[in-house]
């Protein structure tokens, strides 16, 4: 079974999620997805679409915890959520 400690080492989800200003669960769900530590700050700055709703997905467990509560930075997941799906449209 995969797990991010491949990326994280020592340090605990919390501490990443406490210096990204960034809940608990998205910021293991993007540790989950990243292949390095260094692809796990790149998808925090900036992920694809794909990468996006594959953290959206894990940390929302597929929509079962609201998005609304849920922060990545300064932003809710629903708010990215919303703005990725505008920019579908």
């Amino acid at each position: 079974m995969r797990t991010h400690e491949h990326i994280i080492g020592q340090t605990t989800i919390k501490h990443w999620a406490d210096s990204h200003e960034t809940s608990d669960e998205v910021a293991e769900a993007i540790l989950w997805i990243a292949i390095d530590i260094i692809d796990a700050q790149r998808i925090w700055e900036d992920p694809t679409e794909q990468e996006f709703l594959a953290v959206w997905e894990r940390a929302t467990k597929n929509g079962r915890i609201d998005d609304d509560i849920l922060w990545w930075g300064d932003t809710t997941l629903y708010s990215i959520h919303r703005d990725f799906i505008e920019n579908v449209r």
